[in-house]
């Protein structure tokens, strides 16, 4: 019993001890020299101030962090190509990805009857009518049983 008295402050010493030990040290090996980290510390200090309203650092005006970052393509740019990408690829559900569209339209008026009886039914499996919008959609694909 009277071991267990002085040998938890003689634990509490070593944890402080080793604590103390790594903030001398810094902390750990960050890869930079004093030199580095201050050269780094005094650039940043040139093209930033900390602005209270904000409560974070803002560009000084005039420096080049100041100018506004000019956008890689414009919005009207971006649609087309949305709107390209979803011409040529239809959603999958089964692979949750998109997958290319094969070949263009087809000419209907060459299948057999039975050919159109048979894609009319597949196609009446898959979809359904949406009447708000009045177009057809995917059915949602069932829960796994």
């Amino acid at each position: 019993m009277r071991y267990s008295k002085s040998v938890v402050p003689l634990l509490g010493v070593c944890v402080v001890a080793a604590l103390v030990a790594s903030c001398a040290t810094g902390g750990g090996d960050s890869g930079m020299t004093r030199a580095e980290a201050k050269a780094q510390r005094d650039a940043f200090m040139k093209q930033y101030e900390y602005d209270d309203a904000l409560d974070m650092w803002v560009p000084k005006p005039g420096t080049a962090a100041a100018q506004p970052m000019k956008p890689t393509e414009t919005r009207a740019d971006a649609k087309k190509a949305r709107d390209a990408f979803l011409a040529n690829n239809k959603y999958d559900d089964e692979c949750a990805c998109f997958k290319p569209i094969s070949g263009g339209m087809r000419d209907v008026s060459t299948l057999t009857k039975d050919e159109r009886k048979a894609e009319t039914k597949e196609f009446m499996r898959t979809h359904v009518f949406d009447e708000v919008t009045g177009q057809w959609v995917d059915r949602k694909p069932s829960p796994p049983q």
